[in-house]
């Protein structure tokens, strides 16, 4: 179907090109193929390679790295409290 309506657009396109004699006026053939890439290419992002494997085991390191300092701190504050709660007591 679709190849049927390009060369019906082409044959239209060199209909046009016999009658203008100018050539920065005429027109040029419809490529589907290049369209199509071209569309695809730029519709479509790039294929990235995901990290590799050592990146993502320092990633991990490094998320447990801040997960325990937080739980640290959280545990430290925890603590503070309970004493500070302690001493307002006696």
């Amino acid at each position: 179907m679709a190849d049927k309506d390009v060369a019906k657009l082409n044959r239209e396109v060199d209909r046009f090109n016999l009658v203008v004699p100018m050539m920065r006026a005429q027109m040029f053939h419809f490529r589907l193929d290049l369209e199509a890439k071209r569309i695809l290419e730029e519709a479509l992002p790039p294929l990235q390679e995901g990290p590799k494997t050592s990146e993502v085991s320092k990633i991990t390191q490094k998320v447990k790295r801040e997960r325990g300092v937080l739980a640290d701190m959280i545990d430290n504050l925890a603590k503070f409290l309970a004493r500070r709660q302690d001493q307002e007591r006696n």
